[in-house]
């Protein structure tokens, strides 16, 4: 797999304070978790973000969060991380005890996802993404995550290309 590291930013769908989103590990109990070594090798930036280091159960909560936002009768039965996250920086220069230093001001993690979803009817696969930026990690005094669940196409158990309805969310 190769490596992608990017520096990009994104206009904010949905925000929560930096800490305030505690991990909830009863939505991910039951949904299968494929492939999340995508991002083993990140785990101590990823931790940055402030949501915890289970980050494979704070993925599937976040995901299914939004997932019931759009559908009460929404279960992700499964996420598989399709590959190597995405990470991006942006550092500023402080001083550190009278020297010159850079530190770590911005950070966002984009996983890419399948996911399968039973939608109160039938199961869909979705082919999707969840990102998430935290801004201000030295240069505010509370920094700000902000999340974005991106679905980029929606298909049937066969793999048939489900009808596409326009839709903006934002929160």
């Amino acid at each position: 797999m190769k490596k992608t590291i990017k520096s990009s930013m994104l206009i904010a769908y949905m925000s929560l304070s930096y800490g305030a989103a505690a991990n909830n590990a009863e939505f991910s109990n039951h949904v299968e978790l494929k492939n999340f070594d995508c991002a083993k090798e990140f785990e101590s930036q990823i931790e940055i973000l402030g949501r915890g280091s289970n980050y494979p159960s704070f993925i599937a909560s976040d995901i299914l969060e939004e997932l019931i936002k759009q559908d009460e009768a929404s279960q992700l039965i499964s996420a598989t991380c399709t590959s190597e996250v995405e990470l991006g920086i942006k550092s500023i220069k402080i001083k550190n005890n009278g020297e010159n230093a850079t530190a770590i001001d911005y950070l966002e993690a984009k996983f890419p996802m399948e996911l399968v979803v039973f939608n109160g009817e039938e199961n869909w696969i979705l082919d999707a993404a969840i990102k998430y930026e935290v801004n201000g990690l030295v240069s505010k005094q509370t920094p700000k995550l902000t999340k974005h669940f991106i679905v980029n196409g929606s298909y049937d158990m066969n793999r048939v290309k489900l009808k596409e309805l326009p839709l903006i969310l934002q929160q």
